[in-house]
C-alpha cells in the first residue's frame, strides 16, 4: 500500500452524475441519475528509486486507466477513538460525529481503515452503530482486530471508498535518473459499491 504525497493538502469534492435535456426552447431539465454523490480525490505520489517507481507502475498497470475499482481511503482523521479496542472485540468506541444519526449504512460510509502510527493498517466495515452519550458512538465492525489497540497507538481511522481513475491517461514525471526522484499525480472518483 502506497501512501500518497502529503507534502499539499490532498484535493477531495463531491460530483453528481447528471443528465441534461435542453431542447431550446424552455428550462433545462437536469436529472440526478445516480441519486446521490461521488467522492473525487486527488492523490499525488512521490517515488524515490526503481523500486517505488516500479511499485507504482505495477499499480497503474493493475488499474488500467478507468476500467478497475480499487478502495481509496480519504487519508484524513475521519473517526477519533476514544477507548481501547481489545483484541477480540467486534466494536470500536470513537468520538461522536453524529454516524449514528446521519450516516449510518450510507454509501462510502460503510468501510473504515484503522492505521496504526507503526504503519500497519486494519480494513473493516462497519455493520451497525449507537450513539452512547452525546461524545461518544460505538461502531460495530464486521471482525475483530486480533490484536488490542489503544487510542494512542492510532495514527487515522480514515472512510475507505470504492474509487476508479478519473483518465484513462497519467504522467509519471522523472526528475532525475532512475535511482531519483519521480511523481505522479492522480484523480479517482467513486463508483458505486451498494452490492459490495
Amino acid at each position: 500500500e502506497q501512501r500518497p504525497d502529503e507534502s499539499q493538502d490532498l484535493t477531495a469534492s463531491f460530483a453528481r452524475l447528471l443528465a441534461e435535456l435542453d431542447n431550446g426552447a424552455a428550462i433545462p431539465r437536469v436529472t440526478d441519475v445516480a441519486g446521490r454523490a461521488f467522492p473525487v480525490q486527488g492523490h499525488r505520489w512521490l517515488g524515490m528509486g526503481r523500486a517505488e517507481r516500479s511499485a507504482l507502475r505495477s499499480l497503474l498497470y493493475a488499474l488500467r486507466g478507468r476500467q478497475v475499482p480499487v478502495w481509496l481511503p480519504t487519508h484524513a482523521a475521519d473517526l477519533e477513538p476514544v477507548a481501547t479496542v481489545t483484541a477480540v472485540a467486534t466494536t470500536l468506541d470513537v468520538a461522536n460525529v453524529g454516524y449514528t444519526r446521519f450516516g449510518q449504512a450510507k454509501p462510502g460510509r460503510c468501510d473504515i481503515r484503522l492505521e496504526l502510527w507503526d504503519g500497519t493498517a486494519f480494513h473493516r466495515r462497519i455493520t451497525g452503530s449507537t450513539e452512547l452519550s452525546a461524545d461518544v458512538e460505538r461502531l460495530a465492525i464486521d471482525s475483530p482486530l486480533g490484536v488490542q489497540v489503544e487510542p494512542a497507538e492510532v495514527l487515522r481511522i480514515s472512510w475507505l471508498t470504492l474509487c476508479r481513475l478519473d483518465s484513462d491517461s497519467l504522467e509519471i514525471h522523472h526528475e532525475t535518473d532512475s535511482e531519483g526522484v519521480a511523481n505522479c499525480a492522480l484523480v479517482f472518483r467513486g463508483v458505486r459499491d451498494d452490492e459490495f
